[in-house]
């Protein structure tokens, strides 16, 4: 038997909650801390129509550029800030955005 299930996109609390844990769970992976005073609240108002799973993706690829900057020996990369997710999620955005617009898009997905 098929179902459908439709999951709403999460709403403020449900995106911190997804933030946090990704960002718990690396730290704890790391053994070290990886933010710095990350404002959550800015954070979280650019990231209205993102599902849970577009979040963890913002999450990763924050946290792979700043091992990479530090696996080339970049001097100066710091803890991930409020600018490096910010800058990641419009980053995100025209990816899912191009994506969409050359039809790599899921056929459930609107296109618009």
């Amino acid at each position: 038997i098929d179902r459908i299930v439709e999951v709403p996109l999460p709403d403020e609390q449900g995106r911190r909650q997804i933030f946090q844990i990704h960002f718990a769970k690396a730290e704890k992976l790391a053994e070290r801390q990886l933010l710095n005073g990350v404002d959550f609240d800015a954070v979280i108002r650019e990231t209205e129509k993102m599902s849970g799973a577009d979040i963890s993706e913002i999450v990763r690829r924050v946290l792979e550029e700043k091992v990479r900057r530090e696996g080339v020996g970049e001097e100066g990369v710091e803890l991930v800030t409020t600018e490096d997710i910010t800058r990641e999620i419009k980053s995100y955005e025209r990816a899912k955005k191009s994506q969409q617009t050359i039809g790599f898009a899921s056929q459930n997905q609107p296109t618009a």
